[in-house]
């Protein structure tokens, strides 16, 4: 199986069709791709009791609560399209912030922690309590000037404030202060690449955002989409080595799976399927019918080292996700909790530097970083 890899991205289920019939026009202008206006806001309805903070039993939003996840949504996109959290390496949207169809990944689950200082820090399931959404200018070459996941710091752009707004809130944070707030932006759109981006506090329905709330209780907890393909990295290695799954009659490395130079192939190009509570990982190199296997690291087959082999019932086929401060582990249900799937230097002779299940132990090489990739078959 040939492919290409490319450096952009390819959003084949993005709809670039905007709910803007949600949206009643006598209540809120629509936004244009710019971040402008058609027709400004309608009267906020100051007067007869309804002027800003003087209706009776006029509350506003609730704010959000530690111990709880939400979704973020805007006015502008409707309730069908939600705010997700990106790996700052992904080419996916530049790995920035960005909106899309609302469904069950992780990224799209959010957290807000209150701070000493009256802000908020906000984070999402997928990446952990080590990664915070920072709010950037929006002139920046950093991420093309969009909202961005980083690792969690006492920098002011992490710090944000909810400021009621009608039913919404606007978000703003100490680094762009009062002038600016957080904008939603079509996924499609030309500017800042269709990612959120911060943008000077104006009437328009894309600074409006809900913060609805979910009934999910899980802890923090990755779940890659099936429909996207990940090269496998680890934090020993870096981002320049690649895991890649080889053909199991290769002489290379035994067949075995081992780390390599990334490079444009297609055996480090891995897909997660989801199979009850755990993943199946395949490579668009060797197909929907073999899978990478957890291996007995004493066994005779292919030298105890992991291995793609045809998929089939095997525990050893099926693969957790546990989340490490900002990285992940790969543990099999063949070999439990205490295994960690560990990557290998190529020329080492443990394991004929193939990549292998060992006891979990405080060692990067057993420290995964996943990221998303654009592939065209």
């Amino acid at each position: 199986m040939s492919a290409a890899i490319r450096t952009f991205v390819i959003f084949a289920a993005l709809s670039t069709s905007v709910a803007c019939d949600l949206l009643d026009e006598k209540e809120v202008s629509d936004t244009g791709s710019d971040g402008t206006t058609d027709d400004g806001v309608e009267d906020s309805g100051e007067g007869e009791g309804e002027g800003e903070g003087e209706g009776e039993g006029e509350t506003g939003p609730e704010l959000p609560v530690s111990g709880k996840w939400y979704r973020m949504q805007t006015l502008f996109q409707g309730p069908d399209m939600c705010l997700e959290g990106n790996q700052a390496a992904s080419p996916v949207h530049d790995g920035a912030a960005f909106f899309d169809d609302c469904q069950d990944v992780t990224g799209q689950l959010w957290a807000f922690e209150p701070t000493e200082d009256g802000t908020y820090r906000i984070r999402t399931m997928f990446q952990g309590e080590e990664k915070c959404l920072e709010g950037n200018a929006a002139e920046s070459e950093i991420h093309n000037g969009s909202a961005f996941m980083d690792n969690c710091q006492d920098v002011t752009g992490q710090h944000w404030n909810l400021v009621p707004d009608g039913d919404h809130f606007r978000l703003q944070n100490l680094f762009r202060g009062e002038g600016e707030c957080l904008e939603g932006n079509e996924p499609g759109s030309e500017v800042h690449g269709g990612n959120a981006f911060m943008n000077a506090c104006d009437g328009v329905s894309g600074q409006l955002w809900d913060i609805v709330e979910t009934d999910i209780e899980d802890d923090f907890s990755p779940n890659p989409d099936p429909a996207l393909w990940y090269t496998l990295h680890t934090a020993f290695q870096g981002p320049d080595h690649c895991l890649e799954g080889n053909d199991p009659e290769s002489e290379v490395h035994g067949g075995s799976a081992f780390m390599d130079d990334c490079d444009s192939v297609s055996g480090q190009m891995w897909r997660f399927e989801p199979d009850g509570a755990s993943y199946r990982l395949k490579t668009l190199f060797m197909g929907e019918e073999m899978c990478l296997e957890g291996n007995q690291a004493d066994s005779e087959v292919h030298g105890g080292n992991a291995f793609m082999n045809p998929c089939s019932g095997a525990s050893g086929q099926l693969w957790d996700i546990t989340v490490d401060a900002q990285y992940l582990r790969l543990q099999t249900v063949f070999r439990g909790s205490g295994e960690c799937l560990e990557g290998n230097e190529a020329g080492s002779e443990v394991h004929d530097g193939a990549a292998f299940m060992d006891t979990c132990a405080d060692v990067t090489g057993q420290l995964w970083m996943l990221q998303a990739v654009a592939v065209v078959e």
